[in-house]
């Protein structure tokens, strides 16, 4: 993992701060009060010991038949370790326990120690809290030897009907660990379309000076060998497969995607020869092996998970990949640094997040030949189907551009500084009517740089800067077009970062402290605490009427889709959990209230709310072991909510740009403004080095008539396939009937029905 270097705030600096202007612009009776968040356990056990007179193979194992349901068998095994599930209508066995003999391997050939711990349906770490020094030790149900008492077993109901069974496994000493006494349990339960493994609440028992840091669930489930035909699914960006024929990922360490994203690596306190994490939107992994494919998704306490894929070495011959659950989190506490020495203490939370946890792995029909596309429709099922996200509706019938207009921001200088004016609202207003005068009827606007001091500035959003035409010219802007919906207008608004310099925050309250006692931040900005973020828009809420933003369509959130936030300041401690409901209740007063919001990122928490997503990605973050990127964020998001990627004219290869929007079913995207971008060049944003829009029109007309001539028919639909049907062309299946074949390849290609795809082009065709 990348280190992230933190600043250290001292006391005194704190209060000095806070007293040269820093201070809080609300009440802290308008911050938000969070109490913790817990799932209760609703199952209905009862400890039994199971009859062991089932053999299901030629191993000699005996098996208990724990539960059934009109589609699934689960059998326990004789030592209430490893489970099987059967699939009834193939009699297929998807086993908890990875079988050297199932992949082509001989178990004498393999360590005996590897071969138990195969065999384990979790994996926990620990750490001896009566030592300075923390390490952990991870280690296997099956390495402990179990007092007299053994695995005590348990019998689930639901409606008075047996589903599964919960395992209470009493972990005593292991190796050189002395005394360790703690006990964990699990739930195993049959699901309609597979299984589900669930921690509860109150499932570790701790006693004496050893505590859980993390549990992994099922960490060998459906593993595969190299020589296997098969591959695994993570989300690592837009979604990424690693084929395991594919010899990249030979040699290569294990990789954790943290769901949500990592805040001690958020991207604005990055150095410049740091890179970037993967983001992850989204709790879900699949895998492939031969005949066998499931999709697994983290239905509870996926803001605590992290999902790890591990290549095949050369002791152990198999690739596993499985989802780790995060119970305290750990730290280097440079409080406990030798004098002298950079080195630093890792120290852990003294009490555990006491939430459910779950994993619901969805079960294919054995032998079918499942894809990318099918998990990805899996995923899509449970978003509409458990979370209740609904199927957008396109009422205008046309694809909409999205256009950020940038507005203004300071520059410094030498002794005052300049700012730099680049579009006014009445600027943003004849823009629009130029672009409805030539056919774009749908245009969707968001607007950046409209605050009191201009962009990056935060957290003060009111009152409008008066040099981009303050609250009168942007009362001019909505009300021209409050009448019209095919024309909206959005203000964007950061309410995740803080500068050093601005008001509007309170440097002790408000900002985010990490478990070392160190004020989160790099190069004079900081990060807010969510309840503070809360509490500023609240009072954004309030002065939008005071400053005639009641006709706006909504407002843009930045980046509250892209990291989920907690915090150890003790005046504002909250967990991942909290801060995850804090974000969602504020989006969905938003969506009250305005009816658009937008949202950067696509963290699955927002979905509910959202009605467009910016910045997603087109692709993985290129880690070696992976075979390609794969488009399971779009294929499961599109007909649900709007998306947008990179803008057109920033793009290096602007007819790829647009082909890639074809196909993963983007909205066209353009950042403009009125004048010329040399206006930014020696502010800090300059990244914008070709916006003017005289430049830029007639290239957003054009793309505007060409999707909307081609794709609107697709445009709210559900993509069911995507498949490479030659090198670098590809076909994109929809739930209408519909298809789209996009050729980025410089010669023309022709489908088996006998349609030509121009070379770097794109067709819609009647399947």
């Amino acid at each position: 993992m990348k280190k992230r270097l933190l600043l250290m705030t001292s006391i005194l600096a704190l209060c000095a701060a806070s007293i040269s202007g820093c201070g809080s612009s609300f009440t802290a009776t308008e911050i938000p009060k969070v109490e913790e968040l817990t799932s209760k356990d609703e199952a209905a056990v009862s400890e039994k010991t199971f009859k062991f007179d089932v053999t299901l193979d030629d191993t000699g194992v005996k098996y208990a038949k724990v539960a059934e349901n009109s589609d699934y068998e689960m059998y326990l095994d004789e030592d209430s370790v490893s489970f099987i599930v059967k699939q009834k209508s193939t009699g297929e066995i998807f086993n908890s326990a990875l079988v050297p003999e199932d992949h082509g391997s001989v178990s004498d050939d393999i360590n005996p120690k590897s071969l138990q711990r195969y065999r384990s349906p979790l994996q926990v770490t620990y750490y001896n809290k009566a030592k300075d020094n923390a390490a952990t030790v991870s280690a296997y149900i099956t390495d402990f030897k179990f007092d007299k008492s053994g695995i005590k077993t348990y019998e689930i109901k639901k409606d008075n009907k047996v589903v599964g069974f919960r395992a209470e496994y009493p972990i005593a000493s292991q190796g050189n660990n002395k005394d360790i006494n703690i006990t964990v349990y699990a739930d195993y339960t049959l699901s309609e379309d597979g299984f589900d493994v669930t921690l509860p609440v109150d499932c570790i028992k701790e006693e004496g000076d050893y505590a859980v840091t993390k549990v992994t669930v099922l960490p060998f489930f459906e593993s595969g060998a190299n020589s296997e035909d098969g591959f695994f699914l993570y989300p690592d960006g837009s979604g990424a497969i690693m084929e395991f024929k594919d010899t990249s990922h030979n040699g290569e360490q294990p990789v954790s995607y943290t769901v949500y994203g990592n805040l001690e690596n958020y991207k604005s306190m990055l150095w410049t020869w740091d890179e970037e994490d993967a983001e992850v939107f989204m709790p879900v992994y699949g895998a492939r092996v031969k005949d066998r494919s499931y999709t697994a998704i983290v239905e509870e306490g996926e803001e605590t998970s992290t999902i790890t894929v591990t290549p095949q070495t050369d002791k152990d011959p198999f690739n596993h990949l499985s989802s780790t659950f995060e119970y305290r989190k750990s730290f280097n506490d440079q409080r406990y640094a030798k004098a002298g020495s950079d080195k630093t203490v890792l120290t852990f939370d003294n009490d555990f997040v006491n939430i459910q946890r779950k994993v619901s792995y969805h079960l294919f029909e054995a032998g079918e030949d499942i894809g990318y596309d099918d998990m990805a429709v899996c995923y899509r099922n449970y978003l509409t189907d458990k979370l209740g996200i609904k199927k957008s509706e396109n009422s205008s019938k046309n694809i909409p551009v999205s256009i950020d207009f940038f507005m203004g921001i300071k520059e410094d200088g030498l002794i005052l500084d300049k700012f730099r004016t680049v579009t006014t609202f009445d600027q943003v207003g004849e823009m629009i009517d130029k672009l409805v005068e030539n056919g774009v009827d749908s245009v969707e606007a968001q607007l950046k740089g409209w605050t009191k001091n201009g962009y990056d500035t935060d957290p003060v959003q009111f009152p409008v800067n008066s040099n981009v035409g303050g609250k009168k010219g942007l009362k001019k802007l909505t009300d021209k077009y409050k009448d019209n919906k095919e024309i909206k207008i959005a203000l964007e608004t950061n309410l995740l970062e803080a500068n050093e310099d601005a008001d509007g925050f309170n440097m002790n309250t408000d900002t985010i402290t990490l478990g070392n006692y160190m004020v989160f931040g790099h190069n004079n900005k900081f990060l807010l605490s969510p309840n503070s973020s809360y509490g500023i828009f609240k009072k954004m809420l309030k002065d939008s009427s005071k400053n005639n933003a009641d006709n706006i369509d909504g407002y843009s959130f930045y980046s509250i889709g892209q990291y989920l936030l907690y915090n150890y300041n003790s005046n504002n401690t909250l967990t991942l959990t909290q801060g995850k409901k804090i974000w969602q209740d504020m989006l969905a007063e938003n969506d009250e209230k305005y009816g658009t919001t937008i949202v950067q990122g696509g963290n699955q928490y927002v979905l509910n709310s959202a009605d467009k997503l910016t910045d997603i990605p087109y692709e993985d973050s290129g880690y070696r072991m992976t075979t390609k990127s794969v488009p399971v964020y779009q294929i499961a998001l599109h007909g649900l909510v709007e998306f947008t990627g990179e803008p057109a004219n920033l793009s290096s290869d602007l007819t790829k740009e647009k082909l890639k929007w074809a196909e993963y079913g983007y909205m066209p995207y353009f950042e403009l403004t009125n004048d010329s971008s040399d206006k930014l060049m020696y502010t800090d944003y300059n990244k914008l080095f070709s916006s003017e829009f005289k430049t830029w029109m007639d290239e957003v007309v054009s793309v505007y008539d060409t999707f909307n001539d081609q794709l609107v028919d697709v445009w709210d639909a559900y993509i069911v396939g995507h498949d490479e049907v030659a090198d670098d062309v590809y076909k994109v299946t929809y739930d209408n009937g519909k298809a789209v074949f996009v050729n980025y390849t410089d010669k023309e290609y022709k489908t088996e029905a006998g349609d030509i795809v121009d070379a770097q082009s794109f067709i819609v065709i009647d399947e």
